[in-house]
């Protein structure tokens, strides 16, 4: 009778860790809470936070993410957080455009109408058949990046379901991702977007020997510089097809989120530009932050799949 009853504590006790265990499907929840410890362990305790916005390609997505923060950090007791729903309205008060991703400039801005002293904001995006979460943390008085978690998070049920949504937004209101007729998108930041390591195009399967090295924007204008070495300084790209533009209608920029637009390089020299250390393709009125890049004179062609300003470190 003994054995009996201790087999049946041993079958309780697992079944109730089983219980506790969490699922596959729970990944994305698994992460948030890491990512919500990671915040508590590199902000001070007592400080006033603000969970400003995440950028993903579903508004439910975004809004899941947004909420578990917040919970967390109400739930830890370590700061003060500063509601959504106030968020909301100074944006409303204060006429700040959400309609793209919210950049540090825009963020320190509203972190102080807050009276916020940390500013936290994250990104999702699909890598392959997973997705890569980011959430950073940053100073509002000093512009410091306090910390900064990434993961890789397994296509589970809960994120496929919230990624299935509907594409869009980031944070509080609507993102520039999916952007439909009649809406405009936000220009990219005026600056530097830097690739580490360079972004490498495929000629098919093949690797080409050329390189986004960094793109730069001003105003209507980006600029794409394009060399043929993977680090280090500048070299002229190998390849024939990028040496000798026949035809800038050859050259082809399509915007991933929106693949009905696609621009054509402008300038004097059949659609490219040089100086003594760079070679660079001029574009005109590209508002995507994602796309992808194409050289179609020979087959196959030479492209960049996908370029996301997101992954670049960005220079004012």
């Amino acid at each position: 009778m003994r054995r009996l009853y201790l087999a049946a504590a041993v079958l309780l006790l697992f079944f109730a860790g089983c219980a506790g265990m969490p699922s596959a499907g729970d990944d994305l929840d698994l992460a948030i809470r890491d990512a919500s410890d990671y915040l508590n362990d590199n902000i001070a305790a007592g400080s006033k936070i603000a969970v400003l916005n995440i950028e993903s390609g579903s508004e439910n997505l975004s809004d899941y993410v947004i909420e578990e923060l917040i919970s967390n950090a109400v739930n830890d007791r370590i700061f003060l957080v500063v509601d959504r729903a106030q968020i909301e309205l100074i944006r409303t008060e204060q006429n700040f455009q959400f309609s793209g991703e919210v950049d540090d400039k825009t963020a320190l801005e509203i972190g102080r109408f807050l009276g916020a002293e940390i500013i936290v904001s994250g990104r999702i995006s699909e890598l392959g058949d997973r997705y890569r979460m980011t959430i950073r943390a940053l100073d509002v008085q000093t512009a410091q990046v306090l910390g900064q978690y990434n993961r890789n998070i397994a296509s589970g049920r809960t994120i496929t379901a919230l990624a299935s949504g509907g594409r869009s937004v980031i944070g509080t209101t609507s993102s520039s991702r999916g952007t439909s007729a009649g809406q405009t998108a936000q220009r990219p930041l005026n600056g530097t977007y830097t690739f580490y390591p360079r972004l490498r195009a495929y000629m098919g399967a093949a690797e080409a020997q050329a390189y986004i090295s960094h793109i730069v924007i001003r105003g209507e204008y980006m600029n794409i510089y394009i060399t043929g070495v993977a680090q280090g300084s500048y070299q002229h790209p190998g390849h024939s097809m990028i040496s000798i533009a026949a035809n800038s209608r050859n050259v082809i920029l399509q915007d991933l989120d929106n693949p009905s637009r696609t621009f054509n390089p402008i300038g004097t020299n059949s659609g490219w530009e040089w100086d003594a250390d760079n070679r660079w393709y001029p574009f005109r009125g590209v508002t995507a932050r994602r796309f992808s890049l194409k050289f179609d004179y020979d087959n196959p062609p030479i492209i960049w799949e996908e370029i996301n300003l997101g992954d670049a470190e960005f220079t004012p």
